[in-house]
């Protein structure tokens, strides 16, 4: 009865976290790249 109502919450965390690293991974350097500047440096 338990298992039933977890796997559907974990299955939305496990995905969005997944989700998250792929964008943050892909997503945000390719955008950074289009919207930058010549000159512009990205410091962390």
């Amino acid at each position: 009865m338990g298992t039933d109502t977890q796997r559907p919450f974990a299955l939305v965390i496990v995905s969005g976290l997944f989700t998250r690293l792929l964008i943050s991974i892909y997503l945000m350097p390719a955008l950074y790249a289009l919207v930058a500047r010549e000159g512009d440096r990205l410091e962390v």
